[in-house]
Parts: structure tokens; C-alpha cells; sequence
């Protein structure tokens, strides 16, 4: 065996009872904290993931625990916008192929730096995959977050908006 490697990435017990969907909400929040990444990922990608998870997870290190996040139709809004500021062209493709990714960020991902994202969204608007509108999920899935963090003002001429880290560190977790 080399050194620093015990197994195949998703090979382990830990991964096979994250992937269980009678998984119990505790044990969610146990390996959300676990040191194999393929385990982070596979909670973030769940579709019953806890916001506050969710959160934790799209500040993960490791990039396909964020791709995870971003890809999962019920992450909310505010961390998709978060998420769209990432370095990780991962992370970006994932947050692109999310259904549930709102019309403002599919324009604001199609003015992207870097070219895989600008051609991703491209495939995106080719495919006539829709866009949901701004904030029309919001409170259906998650009403929790609203007790918790202010909505995004829209970007007013001459004032400054408040960054999503900042709406971050209002969230309790």
C-alpha cells in the first residue's frame, strides 16, 4: 500500500452510510465533519442536507465538497451567491448545472473571467434550461434563513452592497 493512502475514494463505510437515505439527521452533521472529502461531498449533495450544513460545507476547503453544494437544487440563494464568487472552475460548472440557479447569477456567471464558465452558461441558455426567478424559492424551502439573514439589497448607484460573508456571519449554525 503507498503511503497516505488507505483506500479508493468513496470506498469506505463512512461513505457508504452517508450515501443511505434513512440516514439520521445527527449522523448528517457527524460526517459533515469528516476528514475523507468524498463523505463532506456526499452530504452536501443530499437533498436533505441542513441549511446550516450546507453553509459549513460551501466554505470546505476542498473543491468538490463545494461543487457538491453548488450542484444541489435546494442550496439556497444566498449561498449560491456566495458560491459564485469561488476560484474553483469546479465549483462555478456545478453552480451553472444547478436548476435552481436564479436568472441574476446566470447573467452575472455568463460575464465570467474565465472561459469554461462563460461557455458553460452558454450551453446552459443553448439547452433552454430556465432559470428560476429572483428569490422564488426562497421561503419555500428553507423560511428558517429569513429570521437569520437579511435578503441582498439590489445595487443601488453611489452605495456600496453588502457582501455575502458578511450576511454569513449572521447565520447561526
Amino acid at each position: 500500500m503507498a503511503r497516505g493512502f488507505n483506500y479508493a475514494p468513496g470506498a469506505s463505510d463512512e461513505v457508504a452510510e452517508a450515501r443511505q437515505p434513512d440516514v439520521q439527521r445527527a449522523r448528517l452533521v457527524v460526517f459533515a465533519q469528516s476528514k475523507n472529502a468524498v463523505v463532506r461531498a456526499t452530504i452536501a449533495g443530499r437533498d436533505d442536507c441542513p441549511l446550516g450544513l450546507m453553509v459549513t460545507l460551501a466554505h470546505d476547503g476542498t473543491p468538490d465538497v463545494r461543487a457538491a453544494v453548488a450542484g444541489n437544487p435546494i442550496t439556497h440563494g444566498t449561498v449560491m451567491e456566495f458560491l459564485a464568487t469561488d476560484r474553483s472552475v469546479t465549483v462555478l460548472l456545478a453552480l451553472v448545472a444547478n436548476p435552481s440557479l436564479s436568472s441574476d447569477l446566470v447573467s452575472e456567471l455568463a460575464l465570467h473571467k474565465k472561459a469554461d464558465v462563460r461557455a458553460a452558461v452558454e450551453r446552459r441558455l443553448a439547452s433552454g434550461m430556465r432559470a428560476l426567478g429572483d428569490g422564488a424559492r426562497e421561503d419555500s424551502h428553507n423560511p428558517e434563513l429569513a429570521e437569520h439573514v437579511a435578503p441582498l439589497p439590489l445595487a443601488v448607484p453611489g452605495t456600496a452592497r453588502r457582501s455575502t460573508t458578511q450576511l454569513f456571519s449572521r447565520v447561526s449554525l
